[in-house]
């Protein structure tokens, strides 16, 4: 089995972001590069990384917050309309199926370089999923990635996006 705890470093350039596995724990800058450190616990899921130079934008309310990482900058009036809708989804969500593992965390919407990722492409990790580019070009992102939430609780096994929104819809 895995072990009951232990760390993880990724170094990258010192402008890129990381979102990993486990509960952050710092980050230190070395020359032109930054070192993100992380602590799994048995109970985390499998070790995962996802890093790039992303533009990070924020959206919290009582409901919860969502981080917005895209390549480039989200036009401001897009991220106030979509996140209060996604952090009322996340209330919703978490209202049917119970609190996230981990407990409450800001959710990540990270978009992909996928050339093939398509406009529902989805996968999930522990609180982020990462989307295809073309969805943060729409005005209406935020049913995208609400529907693409349910794979927080659900996983991979949501395969057929059109039976998903029926059932949530």
């Amino acid at each position: 089995g895995p072990p009951k705890r232990f760390d993880l470093s990724v170094r990258v350039p010192e402008n890129f972001l990381v979102h990993a596995a486990g509960h952050s724990r710092g980050k230190k800058r070395r020359a032109a590069e930054s070192e993100f450190r992380f602590r799994l616990r048995e109970d985390d899921f499998s070790p995962f990384v996802v890093a790039g130079r992303y533009h990070e934008q924020k959206f919290s309310d009582s409901s919860g917050t969502v981080l917005f990482w895209t390549l480039q900058p989200l036009p401001t009036d897009q991220v106030a309309r979509a996140g209060p809708r996604l952090t009322a989804a996340l209330r919703i969500y978490e209202s049917a199926f119970g609190p996230r593992a981990g407990g409450p965390r800001p959710i990540s919407l990270i978009e992909s370089t996928a050339t093939d990722a398509g406009p529902w492409f989805g996968r999930a990790f522990p609180n982020g999923i990462l989307l295809g580019g073309d969805v943060f070009r729409k005005d209406s992102f935020d049913e995208v990635a609400t529907l693409q939430m349910a794979r927080l609780w659900f996983g991979q096994s949501l395969t057929n996006d059109c039976n998903l929104k029926k059932y949530l819809c």
